[in-house]
């Protein structure tokens, strides 16, 4: 017998090739199998099991999880705003092999264009210089002048005229838009733009409106503040009107998106209407109406509605994942390009069901508990509290049944401070429209709020904060018998810090942004 057969002998002599070690071997294979099996499927019924018990729990509370049923009910198209033709282009598109087809494209860039800020090589300056809410800055216009003069998207001016002139005779181009737009505000008493919330998967669902409804509010902020300075005040308070009603026609939409630029196109139109309280151009009866809009306006609530629809679209969309056996990355969810070969194609549909229960635990524990609408409140302490658990996610690092949701939750916090501020600008305008109808009525500003109820105002709104009355106190009156008519008022909340700090605004480090969580939320009334 040669060598390599006697050592074949003497290895199956020791059992290595025996079939008795084989079948051992695949006994132990086919058990390993089973119990990883019966522990995938033991997981993933749990997980099912437990997904459906809380959203079983939180329905019978009235709370829904798709966003098809936190949508805006339909209207009839000839009360419908957004439907006026000028708007109706922006989500009249077909699908085709997973790409929007616009079918008036000529329609949809005509309403794109409706912006103050289209530049062109030839003009004096590349920017337009139109003041900040948050920093109580006012409009430029000799520098927004520089950016029309030369531009040659924009009709000139053919003698030497004022630069609130020059930009309305460049913004003037637009009149029969503005013109078909007022005409429809007031035919259209509703609005409810035609978005597919039904649209699977969630994440795909097109929002093109909101660009061009951003930037319309833009334009006519730009009108109103040269029309101000011109002496036009009817037809800037007309044009505010107009950017008011623009920013409530989206304000139902139960996407966080949505409710973001809601927030900035807000913040638009409060800007603006600041322009006109520092010129001390408003009426009374122009201070009254601006007072009412404002005083309707509960960004708070609609908030929870956009957060709701946060939810709906973070379960929604692993719910879809977990349908299609997990086809997409993560990348498709996240937007983060650094996830593109981490795949889901390996998670048991139970981790799905856990991640999708993680999710809607945080929203229902802390995003939603953060912000209290039927008290106005905003609680610090449950975003604080939001914060420390989205931190506490991500450093985990076994974590398959949340480490989803530590990717979906680190922006949130951001959305809830934003609602907050703007919100209590909102709140410190409408007081501020008060005093000014009180000056225009007692020559000068009260010492206490308290005395502008309720002839001037119905009610005054309290800090979001911490419920209490929002700090008020009169600045630079006029000398007692000089007969002048000025004077002026610092109004704040206590700001994301809980502290009194005076009516000072704190900047970052590097002193070209408010640091919102420290210092004041300020509104300072006119310098003049």
């Amino acid at each position: 017998m040669n060598q390599p057969t006697q050592a074949a002998a003497s290895l199956q002599s020791r059992g290595f090739f025996s079939w008795r070690t084989l079948r051992r071997s695949l006994i132990g294979l086919a058990i390993l199998v089973t119990v990883v099996g019966l522990l995938l499927t033991f997981e993933n019924v749990r997980g099912k099991r437990m997904w459906n018990e809380h959203k079983r729990q939180l329905q019978a509370q009235g709370e829904k999880f798709s966003i098809g049923e936190l949508a805006p009910p339909p209207l009839p198209d000839d009360q419908n705003f957004a439907l006026t033709p000028l708007l109706k282009p922006a989500l009249d598109f077909t699908r085709e092999t997973g790409h929007a087809v616009w079918r008036d494209s000529n329609a949809l860039n005509r309403l794109n264009l409706l912006r103050p800020d289209q530049f062109s090589d030839s003009a004096e300056t590349n920017r337009l210089s139109l003041g900040n809410l948050d920093e109580g800055t006012l409009a430029d216009l000799e520098a927004c002048a520089r950016f029309y003069r030369g531009n040659s998207n924009y009709p000139q001016a053919t003698s030497a005229v004022s630069a609130a002139q020059q930009i309305l005779i460049a913004l003037g181009k637009v009149d029969p838009e503005i013109a078909e737009l007022e005409k429809a505000a007031a035919a259209r008493p509703l609005s409810r733009f035609p978005i597919d919330y039904n649209y699977e998967p969630p994440f795909a669902i097109l929002l093109p409106h909101l660009q061009a409804m951003r930037g319309l509010c833009t334009l006519l902020q730009m009108r109103s503040a040269a029309a101000l300075e011109a002496g036009l005040t009817n037809r800037a308070f007309s044009e505010l009107k107009l950017g008011m009603r623009l920013s409530d026609s989206i304000s139902q939409e139960p996407i966080v998106i949505d409710h973001l630029v809601r927030v900035a196109m807000v913040g638009i139109n409060l800007q603006t209407l600041r322009e006109g309280l520092a010129r001390r151009a408003w009426s009374d009866a122009h201070l009254a109406a601006l007072e009412k809009e404002l005083g309707a306006i509960d960004l708070l609530a609609e908030y929870k509605g956009a957060i709701r629809g946060e939810r709906a679209f973070g379960v929604g969309t692993l719910d879809y994942l977990r349908r299609q056996r997990f086809q997409l990355r993560l990348s498709d969810i996240t937007g983060d390009s650094t996830d593109d070969m981490r795949t889901m194609s390996l998670m048991p549909a139970g981790w799905v069901y856990q991640n999708m229960l993680t999710i809607s635990r945080m929203h229902q524990d802390f995003s939603l508990a953060a912000v209290d609408e039927k008290a106005h409140r905003v609680l610090v302490n449950r975003v604080a509290a939001l914060d420390q658990e989205t931190h506490q996610l991500g450093q985990s690092r076994l974590r398959p049944y949340s480490f989803i949701a530590a990717l979906l939750f680190p922006s949130l916090s951001k959305a809830t401070i934003k609602t907050a501020k703007m919100q209590t600008l909102v709140d410190v305008a409408q007081i501020a429209c008060a005093l000014e109808r009180y000056r225009l009525a007692n020559g000068n500003y009260p010492e206490a709020l308290e005395v502008l109820e309720p002839k001037f105002i119905a009610k005054l709104p309290h800090d979001v904060i911490n419920g209490q009355p929002l700090k008020y106190r009169r600045t630079d009156p006029p000398s007692p018998g000089s007969g002048a008519t000025g004077g002026s008022f610092i109004l704040y909340s206590v700001g994301w810090n809980e502290s009194d700090d005076g009516g000072s605004v704190v900047f970052s480090k590097d002193g070209k942004n408010i640091n919102w969580k420290e210092g004041d939320w300020v509104w300072a009334g006119p310098t003049k």
